[in-house]
């Protein structure tokens, strides 16, 4: 029936969202020990800090099957060149 396939697929689009969400939460995990020091660290550690961040973000793209394309990447590289600006 009509209703039977409209359920359906809004069930299959949660389900695809929460798989997003899940792995999108693995790989922000991954960069987040990055965090701590940029927003407590002393601000000469950052060219420390940089290329292993910057590393860790194209991981990111080059794995995740969510984060892999040039909006979202592009927005998560504005977010952490905002934190390192407020540093």
């Amino acid at each position: 029936s009509h209703v039977f396939q409209k359920w359906t697929s809004v069930h299959n689009e949660i389900i695809d969202k929460w798989h997003e969400s899940q792995n999108n939460v693995q790989y922000l995990c991954a960069i987040q020990k990055f965090f701590d020091p940029l927003y407590n660290g002393d601000p000469e550690t950052l060219p420390d800090l940089l290329p292993a961040l910057i590393h860790g973000i194209r991981m990111i793209n080059n794995t995740s099957r969510f984060y892999n394309t040039s909006e979202r990447i592009s927005s998560l590289f504005i977010k952490v060149i905002l934190l390192v600006k407020i540093v």
